[in-house]
């Protein structure tokens, strides 16, 4: 593991009104080595950074729609200011929430890679999982003009690294996070979330700067996306 160093100032500090968050795991699979040295550094530093209250919950199981909707119930039951979602297959700088935390938006994603179902690095198709949506065709597709200087918003962006406003939840009604079948596809609960914040006019963004991995067969990172 990486040494962690906290900002110049922070050991020892009172922090008048630290911020609450809740981290939320939906766990579908064993976590492999990268993700579980993220997870380790970013928890070590967020418990000795006074200005978090940090609690967790994981879920386990298949059915990941129903766990993102329990971390969701559970932030609210918590009272808690944010909840942070990671799942258990990302890579990521242990700082990643102060840089979320800092857009200052109701709903922040980062960009990182999808692969499509041939899993194989010489002939896999890598897209980032930002998502622009049609209202003409009702379609879903990716989103490739990102601005790469400040974060953007945007329609769509996967949940594997989210950070949400708690409130946002009290805004409709659960499920929060639902598959949706649209004309015979079927779309995954994060293109379900951002959805229902369209109709309730809650604005998503999403951070560049923030380089992160999604650890599949390989970790896979923004250099390694095969559409331009």
């Amino acid at each position: 593991m990486n040494k962690i160093i906290l900002p110049s100032g922070v050991i020892g500090r009172i922090v008048n009104n630290p911020i609450r968050v809740l981290t939320g795991m939906p766990i579908g699979r064993p976590m492999d080595m990268e993700p579980v040295d993220s997870w380790s550094e970013f928890r070590a530093y967020i418990s000795a950074n006074p200005k978090y209250i940090a609690s967790g919950k994981h879920c386990r199981g298949a059915y990941i729609d129903h766990n993102r909707d329990v971390i969701a119930q559970t932030a609210i039951s918590a009272n808690v200011d944010y909840v942070l979602m990671i799942d258990s297959d990302m890579v990521y700088p242990h700082t990643i929430l102060d840089s979320l935390i800092a857009v200052d938006k109701d709903v922040v994603g980062v960009k990182y890679m999808g692969l499509n179902h041939n899993n194989k690095k010489e002939t896999a198709e890598v897209r980032p999982m930002i998502f622009d949506y049609d209202t003409k065709t009702r379609r879903f597709d990716a989103w490739l003009k990102c601005d790469k200087t400040k974060p953007f918003r945007v329609n769509a962006v996967g949940t594997g690294i989210m950070l949400i406003k708690t409130k946002v939840f009290k805004k409709y009604k659960k499920p929060w996070f639902p598959f949706l079948e649209r004309r015979g596809e079927v779309w995954g609960e994060d293109m379900g979330f951002c959805l229902h914040c369209m109709a309730h006019n809650i604005e998503v963004w999403v951070d560049h700067n923030v380089k992160v991995g999604h650890c599949k067969t390989y970790t896979f990172y923004e250099e390694d996306c095969t559409v331009k």
